[in-house]
């Protein structure tokens, strides 16, 4: 891709040929991210104080960036209380989203909350389900824990 000798349009192309670390993935994955927290906002949800989630504040561009791309379970049952949302088919949506636009970081933690909603699923036909079922806190990081390199907050 020629960048007009500036530097940029540099991709790092994946051996199965997505160009997962793309300026475009980029590009993607941050304006998806400040869409949903944005969107959010329009649905009357505040800045998330309770764990790592896209609607936390941010200060700086490093805050932005340590964000993950999704909500907690707390924000996320807000959007499904507002919206009516099916949370389940919402992930196999993300989920298909992020696979075909070379997401695979944001593709592995959703499909990894999928795996979390079968077997409580599973689960859940022994005895009998709660209504925020699909809004299962495992592994989750309260906000202002941890660094960068940490696991990543719920959903988005």
């Amino acid at each position: 891709q020629s960048d007009g000798g500036k530097g940029m349009g540099k991709e790092k192309v994946k051996g199965n040929g997505t160009a997962e670390d793309s300026d475009g993935v980029q590009l993607l994955a941050r304006s998806c991210k400040i869409l949903v927290h944005e969107i959010g906002h329009l649905l009357g949800v505040d800045h998330c104080i309770h764990f790592r989630c896209c609607m936390n504040g941010s200060g700086h561009l490093l805050e932005d960036f340590r964000q993950p791309a999704h909500m907690c379970p707390v924000d996320l049952r807000k959007l499904q209380l507002l919206t009516g949302a099916d949370l389940t088919k919402r992930y196999h949506v993300l989920l298909d989203f992020y696979r075909r636009e070379g997401m695979s970081e944001e593709a592995g933690w959703v499909q990894s909350r999928l795996k979390l909603i079968e077997e409580k699923t599973k689960s859940g036909e022994e005895q009998e389900r709660s209504d925020d079922s699909d809004c299962v806190i495992v592994g989750e990081e309260r906000a202002g824990e941890g660094s960068a390199g940490d696991k990543r907050g719920l959903d988005a």
